[in-house]
Protein backbone atom coordinates (compact mmCIF):
# COMPACT_ATOMS: atom_id res chain seq x y z
CA UNK A 1 0.00 0.00 0.00
CA UNK A 2 1.32 3.39 -1.13
CA UNK A 3 2.97 5.30 2.07
CA UNK A 4 1.48 8.58 1.59
CA UNK A 5 -2.12 6.34 2.66
CA UNK A 6 -0.86 4.74 5.73
CA UNK A 7 -1.36 7.80 8.00
CA UNK A 8 -4.48 8.46 6.60
CA UNK A 9 -5.89 4.94 7.22
CA UNK A 10 -4.37 4.92 10.65
CA UNK A 11 -6.24 8.44 11.12
CA UNK A 12 -9.40 6.56 10.08
CA UNK A 13 -9.02 3.73 12.25
CA UNK A 14 -8.51 5.81 15.67
CA UNK A 15 -11.28 8.68 14.51
CA UNK A 16 -13.42 6.64 12.72
CA UNK A 17 -17.14 5.68 13.88
CA UNK A 18 -17.91 1.82 13.83
CA UNK A 19 -20.00 2.03 10.91
CA UNK A 20 -17.41 3.64 8.70
CA UNK A 21 -14.76 1.28 10.21
CA UNK A 22 -16.82 -2.01 9.29
CA UNK A 23 -16.97 -0.63 5.94
CA UNK A 24 -13.40 0.48 5.55
CA UNK A 25 -12.07 -3.06 7.16
CA UNK A 26 -14.96 -5.09 4.86
CA UNK A 27 -13.05 -3.54 1.66
CA UNK A 28 -9.53 -3.91 2.83
CA UNK A 29 -9.58 -7.25 4.64
CA UNK A 30 -11.53 -9.01 1.38
CA UNK A 31 -12.71 -7.06 -1.36
CA UNK A 32 -10.22 -4.41 -2.43
CA UNK A 33 -8.04 -5.24 -5.48
CA UNK A 34 -4.81 -6.99 -5.19
CA UNK A 35 -2.28 -3.42 -5.57
CA UNK A 36 -4.49 -1.99 -2.44
CA UNK A 37 -4.55 -4.70 -0.28
CA UNK A 38 -2.76 -3.80 3.16
CA UNK A 39 0.65 -5.60 5.12
CA UNK A 40 0.54 -7.51 7.91
CA UNK A 41 1.97 -5.35 9.84
CA UNK A 42 0.34 -2.37 8.80
CA UNK A 43 -3.31 -4.48 9.53
CA UNK A 44 -1.54 -5.47 13.27
CA UNK A 45 -1.29 -1.94 13.90
CA UNK A 46 -4.98 -1.21 12.86
CA UNK A 47 -5.86 -4.54 15.45
CA UNK A 48 -3.92 -2.41 18.15
CA UNK A 49 -5.35 1.07 17.91
CA UNK A 50 -8.87 -0.88 17.67
CA UNK A 51 -8.06 -2.52 20.97
CA UNK A 52 -7.36 0.97 22.45
CA UNK A 53 -11.14 2.05 21.16
CA UNK A 54 -12.28 -0.15 23.95
CA UNK A 55 -14.57 -3.11 23.89
CA UNK A 56 -16.91 -1.37 20.96
CA UNK A 57 -14.45 -1.73 18.47
CA UNK A 58 -13.10 -5.56 19.95
CA UNK A 59 -14.41 -7.55 16.90
CA UNK A 60 -13.14 -5.09 14.29
CA UNK A 61 -9.58 -5.98 16.27
CA UNK A 62 -10.52 -9.38 15.96
CA UNK A 63 -10.88 -9.24 12.44
CA UNK A 64 -7.56 -7.97 11.94
CA UNK A 65 -5.26 -10.34 13.96
CA UNK A 66 -7.69 -13.35 11.97
CA UNK A 67 -6.64 -11.69 8.92
CA UNK A 68 -2.96 -11.46 10.29
CA UNK A 69 -3.16 -15.10 10.87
Amino acid sequence: MPADNLDAYLDKIINGTKQDLDSFLTFFLSECPSNMIPSKEEVRRWAEALDRRGPKFASDAKACREWCG
